[in-house]
């Protein structure tokens, strides 16, 4: 049977369809919203970290009504997570908010520790408001390091790019790069390892 499609490009695209289903399913945000005393916040942070990476805790705080308000944020580990995670950045941050005005407060540097065992970890921020408190317990799962460390990575990334591109190239390009190439037909395959017969 006549194959006029190249077997290469293919399988290209059968994988980055594979990659286009799979690689986005674990790469996800943790999001929280609330509203306390007439402040509404918003906390954002990834999900998951790597192990000697930093997770970042970002709110969003926003006044919605006609007096100024005064917010206090307060970052503490749990014992679960000091056993992850370090942290040596401000512990308490206070942000004053003029009615409907809007501003943005972070924990920063919350590095998840080199040799620190596989999990989720839960992260503690306490939100007040006047006499309002608000709990947020904020979970991080750390999985396994990269596999390849960060200095090497800036060596082997263009290494690969230059061996992939010479065998683009070297093979690809002249093999479906003449005139009317991509209509011939592959080679016939023989049965059972036998010649084919003409008749």
């Amino acid at each position: 049977m006549k194959r006029y499609f190249p077997d290469f490009l293919s399988k290209v695209f059968f994988s980055l369809f594979l990659l286009c289903i799979f690689l986005p399913s674990h790469t996800s945000a943790y999001t929280e919203i609330g509203r306390i005393d007439g402040v509404a916040y918003t906390l954002y942070g990834p999900t998951w970290i790597w192990r000697s990476n930093e997770v970042n805790a970002l709110f969003v705080l926003q006044n919605y009504v006609q007096i100024e308000k005064s917010i206090f944020l307060e970052f503490h580990l749990t014992q679960k997570a000091e056993e992850g995670f370090e942290y040596s950045g401000a512990i308490t941050q206070g942000v004053s908010l003029l009615p409907g005005q809007e501003k943005r407060a972070a924990f920063v540097g919350i590095r998840a520790r080199d040799d620190c065992p596989l999990g989720v970890y839960p992260l503690e921020i306490s939100l007040r408001v006047g006499t309002g408190t608000v709990e947020i317990e904020y979970p991080v799962e750390i999985i396994r390091g990269p596999v390849v460390a960060k200095g090497l990575l800036p060596l082997i990334l263009p290494v690969g790019v230059a061996l992939l591109w010479c065998f683009v190239v070297g093979h690809v390009i002249p093999r479906y790069g003449a005139p009317g190439a991509w209509k011939k037909p592959s080679e016939p395959y023989a049965r059972n390892g036998g010649d084919e017969s003409d008749g």
